[in-house]
């Protein structure tokens, strides 16, 4: 229903020396971005207790806005290569594809989520079996944030389900109450062979009752160029489009220990293209040339977010309650040529082409209450229950066009194939968690969550393909516990150890077909994760350098797979089982006050070890086959330079080199989707700054060597040996210049 359905060993020379973070401080904007706080200082809330991220025992990616706006961040794929072992299955548009996290990712077919993706307290993202929430990577813009968080690793005890290979959490701004001001900025952006953009940004802080309601707006609206040509419309740069959304948030402090926040975000995007270039079938060499495919019509893709959240906050003396609720609704709809992909069609008229017309849709209600209690003497603990409903769809229709005029071909051809599948999946969960301190060096803590879920699926057919529309209903219900246990040695107070084993799982589900016959499983099992990690993180010289080093071992058990049974028809089930085995390393050095370094380093072996012999043949993977879409190395390399006082100004240059690894784009043996290298690529980026007072002129370039490179490869046929089918490379920006003016007040 798609566009196109690593032994454990030590990182050496040359990452040792180049490995470092960018898991940078929250700075103030108006600060210069080369003054950076070390790891004793940064606080996060990945434990969902504020907490320095050095004392946090687990792998945590911050990116803070000062950090953000340095190296002109936007969106998930500006951040994605910043963050060690992240990635991401992209299918070509913003908002579309699917977020791997240390490497756990089974292919095209995947059809739920691995990682989870929140806003402050509020899912965002879908937990169904049903709901192709792999087809979602959730891009709100980054204007009024205040960090972003990566979580590694399963957090399934406080976090919940689909976290099995971590969390991102966006961290927004909450208003002031003392303090009025704001900013905006407008930007212009080129691409080199490709077109312009533009874009304009602006939030606004009102204490309107001074220490008792705060309000906060922002809007943006930017105008993404493109760089992509359909050869087939003769339309250059088509995958130009517009992003615009604003946020509302209320900040009320009635009494001293009692405050209540309400928050409001809308976003709607639309691209009319996608970034991506028709290759020879099965390589990566483009058919048509450079970022050029061939559709006859123009393809597009749409996104859209409303977000309705309220979290309230009560202290008392030994701790907090916090209750809060959020209703979101999320859309990924697309628009593509599917002509190949169908391939002949008896009686199919030759003047006809395929169009697909798919988008999951989620409408989520969540709301969770917890107590996190202070330090107790020796303990501290944190305890709550969780609850979310959500109702899914996923709209599916291959019909035919005329070529020429882009109208429906008379019936049967134009409703050939037509899939509503809507389902409601229901959550209730309690957890918690303890810390005992035998001393204030050395701490345990154990953590548990039990959760049942339900889901209800209805599957309505129709089509040419079909015959007479059919509906199935399916009912499903299942339970999960995943558990937590870490030991904390912080030496010093600029030191800290940890040994981490924690686990996650994802739903399970119906078997959605309406005759399931003797030997497919009728419903799939939870897969689930146990992740065991050792880590280390300091300050040292004086805050000079920051490092934070995790070894992990990853076992994923009853992975959820495709395979053919019972007459050639294919089926979901467990069907193997995988491990994962990754160094991550980040570090941040000052070695002059002027001069800031940041490095960041991922090495991932993600492979298969064990499938049954069904599965093997279908989707042609096979034990120690590399999971697909996460490269073996990848990292990248920051250097910002204060130049100091210019005229006026105080200057500031930098540059970013990120390493994206070759990677498996399939695997070996899949006769649908053949494996297909994907090549590394090192783009650098070049920015300069200038900064008087309340006002900032930068400058950018991106990708400044011009280099090609792809995101993702896939193939998608109708059949093995399918000589008509379209290899697709989804394809990185070329060189792009921007020009920004922010204004403070």
């Amino acid at each position: 229903m798609k566009k196109s359905h690593f032994h454990l060993a030590v990182f050496a020379s040359p990452w040792l020396g180049l490995i470092g973070s960018v898991a940078f401080a929250q700075d103030n904007p108006n600060v210069p971005a080369t003054q950076s706080e070390s790891l004793t200082e940064i606080v996060v809330t990945a434990t969902k207790r504020a907490e320095k991220i050095q004392d946090v025992p687990a792998a945590v990616t911050t990116l803070s806005s000062s950090v953000i706006a340095n190296l002109g961040i936007q969106s998930f794929r500006d951040f994605e290569g910043l963050v060690p072992s992240l990635s991401q299955r992209d299918e070509g548009a913003p908002g579309i594809g699917t977020i791997i996290l240390r490497g756990l990712n089974t292919g095209s077919e995947q059809s739920s989520n691995t990682a989870a993706y929140y806003i402050d307290d509020v899912p965002f993202s879908a937990s169904g079996f049903s709901a192709f929430g792999d087809q979602v990577t959730p891009d709100p813009d980054l204007l009024d944030i205040e960090r972003i968080e990566v979580l590694k690793g399963p957090q399934g005890t406080l976090f919940g389900a689909d976290s099995l290979g971590g969390v991102i959490r966006i961290i927004t701004k909450k208003p002031s109450l003392t303090t009025f001001g704001g900013s905006v900025s407008s930007e212009g952006v080129a691409v080199d062979g490709g077109g312009a953009g533009y874009s304009v940004r602006g939030s606004l802080n009102d204490p309107v009752i001074q220490d008792v309601l705060g309000v906060r707006v922002s809007a943006f609206y930017r105008h993404i160029p493109g760089y992509t040509d359909n050869i087939g419309t003769g339309t250059n740069n088509v995958n130009d489009g517009t992003i615009k959304g604003a946020r509302l948030a209320i900040l009320a402090r009635p009494l001293e220990n009692l405050s209540v926040e309400l928050d409001g975000m809308t976003q709607d995007g639309t691209v009319n293209g996608f970034d991506y270039q028709y290759n020879v079938i099965d390589t990566a060499t483009p058919l048509y040339g450079v970022r050029k495919f061939n559709d006859f019509f123009n393809p597009s893709a749409s996104t859209t977010y409303h977000l309705e959240s309220m979290r309230i906050d009560y202290d008392t003396p030994i701790g907090s309650l916090i209750a809060n609720v959020g209703y979101g609704t999320f859309t990924a709809f697309r628009v593509n040529d599917w002509t190949a992909q169908t391939g002949p069609i008896p009686g199919f008229p030759a003047n006809g082409g395929v169009e697909q017309i798919t988008g999951p849709g989620i409408d989520k209600l969540s709301s969770e209450v917890r107590f996190v209690s202070k330090r107790l003497g020796p303990v501290e603990f944190i305890a709550g229950v969780f609850y979310t409903d959500e109702h899914n769809r996923i709209p599916f229709l291959i019909g035919g066009l005329d070529r020429q005029t882009l109208a429906p071909l008379p019936a049967p051809n134009y409703q050939l194939l037509g899939i509503n599948q809507p389902s409601q999946y229901k959550e209730k969960a309690g957890y918690g968690d303890l810390t005992y301190y035998f001393t204030d060096q050395l701490d345990f803590t154990g953590g548990i969550r039990y959760g049942q879920n339900t889901e209800h699926t209805t599957d309505y057919y129709y089509g040419a393909f079909i015959g007479p529309p059919t509906t199935s209903i399916f009912d499903f219900s299942g339970s999960a516990t995943t558990y937590l246990a870490t030991l904390r040695w912080r030496p010093t107070a600029t030191l800290s150890t940890y040994l981490r084993a924690a686990s996650g799982y994802r739903p399970g589900g119906p078997q959605l077909n309406s005759m399931v016959p003797p030997g497919a499983q009728k419903t799939i099992d939870p897969d689930t994760v146990w992740n065991y990690e050792a880590g280390v993180k300091g300050s040292f010289v004086d805050g000079r350098i920051d490092t934070s080093i995790a070894v992990y071992h990853i076992d994923w058990k009853k992975v959820q797979l495709q395979s053919t049974c019972c007459g050639g028809f294919i089926f979901e089930g467990n069907a193997g089982a995988a491990e994962v085995d990754g160094v991550e390393i980040e570090m941040q050095a000052r070695p002059t006050q002027s001069l800031r370094i940041g490095l960041n380093g991922a090495y991932t072996d993600a492979r298969i070890t064990q499938i049954n012999a069904a599965t093997s043949a279908t989707i042609g993977a096979a034990e120690g086959n590399a999971l697909p879409l996460t490269p073996r190395y990848a990292g990248a390399l920051t250097l910002d330079y204060d130049l100091g006082i210019i005229g006026s100004f105080d200057s500031l240059v930098g540059a970013t080199v990120r390493y994206q690894g070759t990677m498996h784009s399939s695997y070996p043996g899949d006769l649908i989707n053949p494996d297909v290298i994907v090549p590394s690529y090192v783009p650098i980026d070049f920015r300069a700054q200038l900064r008087r007072d309340k006002y900032a002129l930068q400058f950018r370039v991106e990708n400044v060597t011009n280099r090609d490179g792809y995101t993702t490869i896939e193939t998608a046929k109708a059949f093995p040996n399918d000589p008509n089918a379209e290899t697709i490379g989804t394809v990185i920006r070329p060189r792009t210049y921007a020009l920004s003016f922010t204004v403070d007040f």
